[in-house]
Formats: structure tokens, sequence, C-alpha cells
């Protein structure tokens, strides 16, 4: 039980860094300056992104880690497709909650917060969909590829074992 949950810990964590990388990508790609933020202030809408994107991603890792939606009959390619593609999925439902709560959480420790963390707005509404329909070509063979690396880990650590 114990290799087990360092496993899934591992894999949260490369599923993460993954994540972050697909978010800040996405956001090089699709962002769009505002030339009357400063720079702090895109920092911080760029460190919100990132985090909301790693914390949904390890959530999502867990859930697909917790119930076994795994087949170990497969190759580790089906398998890194088949967890990779259903974490990816799983977190562009999560990461709009995940962005919800973390601006309710720096509008109540910010003791003058900006406008963009002001309220829940349709921007945490919609940003599974966004997420979903503009990164789709980055998180996807992102997330196919830390599944590989993970299960790769794994059956290495598996396979010292025995």
């Amino acid at each position: 039980m114990k290799a087990a949950s360092r496993n899934a810990f591992l894999g949260a964590a490369i599923f993460a860094g993954a994540a972050v990388a697909a978010a800040l990508a996405a956001m090089l790609i699709h962002g769009v300056p505002h030339p009357d933020r400063s720079l702090s202030e895109t920092l911080a809408i760029q460190l919100n992104f990132s985090l909301a994107a790693s914390i949904a991603a390890a959530l999502s890792y867990f859930m697909v880690w917790r119930f076994g939606w795994r087949l170990r009959c497969e190759p580790l390619l089906g398998r890194a497709l088949i967890v990779g593609c259903s974490t990816v999925m799983i977190g562009h439902l999560l990461i709009g909650l995940v962005y919800g709560f973390l601006l309710l959480v720096e509008s109540f420790v910010l003791p003058d917060p900006p406008l963009w963390t002001r309220g829940l707005n349709f921007l945490v509404l919609g940003m599974g969909i966004f997420v979903a329909a503009y990164g789709w070509y980055l998180t996807l063979p992102l997330g196919i590829a830390a599944a590989a690396l993970a299960e790769w880990l794994e059956r290495r650590q598996e396979a010292t074992a025995a």
C-alpha cells in the first residue's frame, strides 16, 4: 500500500507539472496582452491559471487512480491513452471550480482585490469549456505523455520489486 500511494503522488506531481506547462503555453499562444495591466497583475493572473491547472490535474489523477480506471492487460501506450485522456477530461471539468475557489480565497485575503478577482463571473463558469476548446491540442498530448511517464515509472518500480 505504501508503494502504491507513492506512485499516486508521483503521478499526480507529473500531471500537475504537465498541466502547468500546458497552461503557460496556452497563455503564451492565446493570451492577448493588455496594455492597461501591470507586470505584477499579468504574473498574478498567470500564476492563478497555472495553480488552478496544476491542482485540477492532480485532483483528476487522484480520482482516476483511486477508481482504478486503468487496464492492467494493456500495453504501456494503451494504458497511457486511457489514463491520460480520462485525467485530462476530468481536469477540464474541475479547472473552473478550482479557479473559482482560488479567486474566492484571493478576494478574502487581499484587502483591496483587483478587478479580475472580484466575484465568480462567467469566466469561471466557462473556463472548463474554454480550456477544452482552445487547449486540447496541448493538454491531450501532454496528458498522454505524463501518463506514459507515470506508467513507465510504475512498471519499472514493480520490476525492481519483483
